[in-house]
């Protein structure tokens, strides 16, 4: 059995430190889970959610700078194309 009090304080302080507010983390959920609500995860979701918050906070210095060598190289999309690869990247999700 988990504590849920500990946990969804884990995943609020997650989300505070890598800059997510409550409606990316709901964004996430959705096209993660298809859930809109940290409430509606079973046990295993809600685990893992808080284990890949954990986990890409310790990766933003990692990918910041992966980001900054790639611009260079996003310059020569479309508009489209580029607001499409910034999504991904803001959920982090990026192909790379």
């Amino acid at each position: 059995m988990i504590d849920y009090k500990d946990v969804i304080a884990d995943i609020d302080r997650h989300m505070k430190r890598i800059g997510w507010d409550k409606t990316k983390g709901r964004d996430y959920l959705v096209a993660k889970y298809g859930k809109r609500s940290r409430l509606k995860l079973e046990d295993a979701e809600l685990l893992e959610f808080r284990d890949f918050l954990a986990e890409y906070g310790k990766g933003i210095g990692i990918t910041s700078q992966r980001l900054k060598i790639r611009k260079l190289k996003v310059r020569s999309l479309d508009s489209q194309e580029c607001h499409s690869l910034m999504s991904f990247i803001k959920l982090g999700e990026a192909p790379f």
